[in-house]
């Protein structure tokens, strides 16, 4: 199954999150980003991509704007998956991060991205993230 919606215009961030038994922490990670994008009014869609978990993971993803658990080369490596991610991506940009980071300040990186994505020099960023058990 892929949740995609064709006439969805890009966005100018895609957040891919790669995930495979990641149930415990899905649904918390979404939750941040989404309450930040409502917060904040942010250009962001949430990508879930599945590695064929066999725990609750799929239906915990519930808040993902795009969620794909039919890719099998996603079910081989975490690599494939965050690039049937970003394939499905229309966005200016793409962040790759994990279900179980958050990004303690939200509208603070998505000000710090922006600011260094205004110099047409710049092809990628990173930040600190942490990691919750």
């Amino acid at each position: 199954m892929v949740a995609i919606d064709e006439g969805h215009q890009p966005e100018w961030l895609s957040v891919v999150i790669p995930v495979k038994e990641e149930g415990a922490y899905i649904h918390r990670t979404l939750e941040h980003w989404v309450q930040a994008r409502s917060r904040c009014g942010l250009d962001v869609r949430l990508y879930v991509v599945d590695g064929s978990s066999r725990d609750d993971t799929v239906e915990q993803a519930g808040l993902a704007d795009v969620l794909v658990t039919d890719d099998v080369r996603a079910w081989t490596s975490i690599g494939h998956a965050r690039n049937a991610g970003a394939s499905r991506s229309r966005a200016e940009l793409i962040f790759h991060t994990d279900a179980d980071v958050l990004v303690p300040n939200l509208q603070l990186f998505m000000r710090e991205v922006a600011a260094a994505f205004s110099d047409p020099e710049v092809v990628g960023v990173t930040a600190p993230v942490v990691a919750y058990p």
